[in-house]
């Protein structure tokens, strides 16, 4: 029996771009679509509750809120009734003053009359604006000791109190402010807002409007001693939500109201909302998968097909993933198998891995196998430009610098080993300090001042010991001082400058800039006191947290070190003592004459200021904290003249 070929069934392949849709998905559009659903389900009664809810604080708001302004307006005229000249007399000219400046102090008071005891009016102070509507409220006399008067159309409040020689007081207020308290920004246009009076009548707000509200809610919310929110008839079979509060200390009620059909149409609005929320979401994860594959699925399947290309990965017709992961599978297998870098030896140095790379060598871990001692070796590129009896007399340079730096052994300076010319660049063996950078703690925040004190003592110790040895470092800079996991701090890189700088001509000179001191900017060659500006900045940043020098170009971060001078580092730093900042500014000074040059004198003031602490750090806490910063690389600058102007 003959058997028929089977086709193999291609399994389901999903790659980059449909995973990024799937996850966008699943972490926008279904969270949202459950919410809007929930939405969807809630019940016009659900609706309608809520609404009401909105209404019963809409009219305790408005009740609040007019007791309280009635109750300011009431204070003012028990006042004016309780001051010694209107209590005494209050047909005196002192009285009369008193009102008038009342008048004048109050923008809503238009009015205030005074009646002797048989009602004749002794003094009446008003403004001329409101004369008719103030003479049309006093033609009817009042029979409550509050009312409101509908002229002119607006709102008027008059308030009467009785004087002490049995006369009365009447004060007429600008009664717009109840209308404002009596707005509500919480209901929509169709609701309605007014206040009534025990007689079921508006006395602010649409007069006409009473009429439609349901006589069941004005007659209960009229009786004025309750507050409440309910569901009430409406005429043709309707049904009205609304609520009331009574006015404390009025005879008034605020009343609240709108057709139960409004909550309906809140739900429908909702429902509108929850598929358009829905449909953004959908065009936003559009958006996203379309960037996502502009930014990073097309690049990496260009990178995949490179590999493909060049034979480091098979070409074959599976998913994204899978290639993906079939390249990083190799790329692990070749690191693992490789062993070159383990078999590279610079002299008798074997090198272990890459530590830094800057722009004028590598620094890698090295290992020597004679004296069975890990070692740090540093590259240092001499230029092919460089001809070969330059390039040896540089060398024999260095080989000096390195015995000079070596003869001056110090436990603050990192210990020179050896020398040796590897080709078009020459290598440093020197002692490995197993620990960070001080500029890979500077990220922005000052150390404490504790910390500042020990790197300031260390700084000054090293630079003590290698100017009594006539070197001079040239490029003092946080990136050259190593902190050691015990605690030590440690000096780098001493003579290496000394030998760079050779290779400029007159009109170029070597160092990092931020951190070169004005005289070997300006071209007149390195001095000791150079060393101890460059310690003075690092000390500076030590403290502020930033280098007071750095602007965003090269030439402005030089005109800055030869003109500016910055504020002093309690500006930024309030915790400084005040004999270090004064050191730390003295060793700014742009004159070196002028400057604190001695490392002995820093050594002598730090000493008064710290005991001899060792300098702890965690490795697990600062280990990765790993920050680049501007200017860290040593370069070749061209030198300024002091004539320019300030930066």
């Amino acid at each position: 029996m003959r058997q028929t070929d089977r086709i193999p069934r291609r399994r389901l392949q999903i790659g980059f771009l449909g995973r990024i849709i799937i996850a966008l998905t699943a972490a926008g559009l279904i969270p949202l679509a459950l919410v809007s659903f929930r939405f969807a389900d809630l019940n016009r009664e659900a609706m309608t509750s809520q609404v009401l809810q909105t209404h019963a604080l809409s009219a305790d708001t408005g009740a609040d809120r007019i007791s309280s302004t009635v109750s300011a307006w009431e204070t003012l005229i028990d006042a004016l009734v309780a001051a010694p000249e209107v209590e005494n007399d209050p047909s005196s000219a002192a009285a009369k003053e008193t009102v008038r400046s009342l008048l004048q102090s109050r923008g809503d008071l238009v009015a205030v009359v005074l009646r002797d005891p048989n009602g004749a009016e002794i003094f009446r102070g008003q403004k001329k604006s409101a004369a008719s509507v103030i003479q049309a409220i006093l033609a009817t006399p009042q029979r409550e000791r509050l009312e409101i008067h509908p002229e002119s159309g607006g709102a008027w409040l008059s308030i009467v109190r009785t004087l002490t020689n049995g006369g009365e007081a009447t004060a007429i207020f600008d009664a717009r402010a109840l209308e404002d308290d009596l707005h509500s920004s919480e209901l929509g246009e169709q609701a309605l807002r007014v206040l009534i009076d025990r007689s079921r009548h508006a006395v602010v707000g649409n007069p006409a409007a009473v009429a439609s509200i349901p006589p069941s809610l004005l007659n209960i919310a009229a009786t004025g001693r309750i507050r409440g929110a309910g569901r009430f008839p409406a005429a043709g079979g309707a049904v009205a939500v609304g609520a009331y509060a009574p006015v404390d200390g009025t005879p008034w009620v605020v009343v609240s109201t709108q057709p139960a059909t409004v909550a309906e149409a809140i739900a429908h609005n909702l429902r509108e909302r929850s598929l358009f929320a829905v449909i953004a979401a959908l065009l936003l994860v559009a958006a996203l998968s379309v960037a996502a594959w502009f930014v990073a699925v097309r690049p990496l399947r260009d990178l995949l097909e490179a590999q493909s290309d060049m034979g480091f990965l098979p070409a074959g017709s599976g998913s994204d993933i899978d290639r993906l992961r079939s390249s990083l599978d190799l790329l692990q297998k070749r690191v693992h198998d490789r062993e070159e870098l383990g078999n590279v030896f610079l002299g008798r140095y074997q090198v272990l891995e890459v530590v830094g790379q800057g722009g004028m060598g590598t620094v890698f871990r090295g290992w020597d196998p004679k004296l069975q001692r890990p070692v740090a070796l540093k590259t240092i590129r001499l230029g092919d430009d460089v001809p070969a009896p330059e390039r040896g007399n540089l060398v024999e340079s260095l080989m000096r610098e390195a015995v000079t730096v070596a003869q001056f052994h110090h436990s603050n300076v990192v210990a020179v080993f050896d020398v040796e010319e590897s080709g078009d660049s020459a290598f440093i063996a020197m002692e490995f300090v197993d620990g960070v950078s001080l500029d890979s703690q500077l990220d922005g925040q000052p150390l404490s001042i504790e910390q500042t004190l020990v790197v300031g003592l260390a700084l000054g110790l090293a630079l003590e010991a290698a100017h009594g040895a006539h070197v001079i470092h040239r490029d003092i800079k946080p990136a050259n001082i190593l902190i050691s996991w015990n605690g030590t701090v440690k000096v780098t890189d001493f003579g290496i400058a000394e030998l760079l700088s050779a290779l400029t001509d007159v009109s170029m000179v070597f160092g990092t800039p931020g951190y070169m001191a004005p005289e070997l900017i300006s071209g007149r060659g390195s001095l000791p006191a150079g060393d101890m500006f460059s310690a003075g900045v690092t000390l500076y940043q030590c403290l502020t947290g930033f280098a007071p020098f750095d602007r965003p170009s090269m030439k402005e971060t030089l005109e800055a070190t030869l003109h500016y001078v910055p504020p002093p580092p309690t500006a930024a730093n309030p915790l400084t003592p005040l004999l270090l900042e004064t050191t730390v500014m003295s060793m700014l000074a742009k004159d070196p004459s002028k400057r604190l040059s001695h490392p002995a004198e820093l050594v002598a003031l730090l000493r008064r200021m710290t005991s001899e602490q060792k300098f702890k750090l965690d490795p697990r806490t600062h280990m990765d904290r790993r920050t680049a910063t501007k200017h860290a690389d040593p370069m070749y600058v061209p030198t300024i003249s002091l004539l320019k102007a300030d930066a």
